[in-house]
C-alpha cells in the first residue's frame, strides 16, 4: 500500500456520523484527518483557503448547504470527494460534481475499505 498520506476532511452535521467515519479513518495510518465540520459554511471558508487536501468526505443532506452544493464550489480543490448519505438514491444521481465515491449510512469497515481502496487505485491519485 501506499505510503503518502492522505488529508482528509470530515462534513457532517450528525456527530454520531462523524465518530464512525473517524473511527473507520483511524484504522488507516495513511489517512489523516486535517479538520472536521458539523457545519458545512465553516467548512466552505475554511476549504476555499487551505491547500493540501486530498479527500472531502461530506454528508449530503445537511442544513444551510447541501454536500453537493459544497462540493461544487469547491471541487477543483481537492482530488477526492465521497459523499456520505443515509439517502442511497442519491448517491447516483447526477450531481454535476464530477467523479465521486459514496458511502451509505451506516456503512461497514468492509465498505470503507472498499472506497480507500478504489481511492488508491484512481487515476487523480498522486
Amino acid at each position: 500500500m501506499n505510503s503518502q498520506i492522505l488529508n482528509c476532511i470530515l462534513v457532517d452535521d450528525q456527530s454520531f456520523a462523524i465518530e464512525n467515519l473517524k473511527e473507520q479513518i483511524e484504522l488507516h495510518p495513511s489517512l489523516k484527518i486535517l479538520a472536521i465540520f458539523t457545519d458545512p459554511r465553516n467548512a466552505l471558508a475554511y476549504l476555499q483557503k487551505s491547500t493540501g487536501i486530498d479527500i472531502l468526505f461530506s454528508d449530503v443532506d445537511m442544513p444551510w448547504l447541501s454536500g453537493i452544493e459544497l462540493a461544487a464550489k469547491t471541487r477543483h480543490l481537492y482530488p477526492h470527494l465521497v459523499f456520505v448519505t443515509a439517502h442511497p438514491a442519491m448517491s447516483f444521481r447526477p450531481t454535476g460534481v464530477g467523479i465521486y465515491h459514496h458511502l451509505h449510512k451506516p456503512f461497514s469497515a468492509l465498505k470503507f475499505q472498499d472506497v480507500f481502496q478504489a481511492i488508491l487505485e484512481s487515476p487523480s491519485h498522486f
